[in-house]
């Protein structure tokens, strides 16, 4: 019975690990991988899941700590949302221990993460948020559902800056949803690890606040 079950057990595992890999994609490795991730970690297409180059990674961070430059104001102001290898590059190069909230649990021991639906979102408690960040899903989570979770995150405050990564065509939505937030364009160029580079320009990253390094611009 005992290896009747682990036999059982096995098939089950071997049958995740393939579904994993039909539904990933390997940042590469070598000068192929442009992410922060090491070589051939997957993003998990299930979670429209895409990084940041390394480049655009340490851009933001500069902007952050721009923004926030005393000891300790990123970890208390700032909130990343579906963004997990920023998280993850603000921790190991620069020990900034920023809220992520995120649903894949592979990040779960960085500190600060907490798991995190857009469709069912919560308060993080003891946080006010003077600054979220988001790269949410395109397709699998709405607009509106997306709004709605960031409204929460904030308590409410829609003067908190907000930051969201979104297709350029889908602009309107963008800007109907997230009314309360007034969000614009920003001039700051996306660039995803696994997205041919001809193709970063179709990706806005939108905000309703200028920071040094990033403005907002009209269309």
């Amino acid at each position: 019975m005992e290896t009747s079950d682990k036999i059982t057990d096995q098939i089950n595992k071997t049958i995740e690990e393939n579904k994993f890999m039909e539904n990933s994609i390997s940042v590469g490795e070598g000068e192929d991988n442009m992410s922060f991730m090491p070589d051939n970690f997957r993003e998990r297409r299930d979670l429209e899941q895409y990084f940041f180059t390394r480049e655009n990674i340490q851009s933001l961070i500069n902007i952050l700590m721009m923004t926030y430059p005393e000891e300790g104001e990123i970890e208390e102001k700032v909130c990343l949302v579906c963004a997990p290898s920023l998280a993850k590059a603000l921790y190991e190069d620069y020990d900034i221990k920023v809220t992520i909230c995120d649903i894949d649990k592979r990040f779960e021991d960085l500190p600060g993460f907490t798991y995190f639906d857009l469709k069912e979102p919560f308060e993080i408690p003891d946080k006010d948020f003077d600054l979220i960040l988001i790269d949410p899903p395109f397709f699998s989570v709405t607009l509106d559902q997306q709004a709605k979770a960031m409204s929460v995150l904030a308590k409410g405050n829609y003067k908190c800056k907000l930051y969201i990564s979104f297709p350029h065509r889908d602009e309107k939505q963008v800007f109907s949803s997230f009314k309360d937030f007034n969000l614009k364009r920003t001039n700051f160029e996306l660039e995803y690890a696994t997205v041919k580079p001809n193709r970063w320009e179709n990706y806005i990253l939108y905000g309703n606040a200028d920071l040094i390094g990033l403005k907002r611009v009209k269309k």
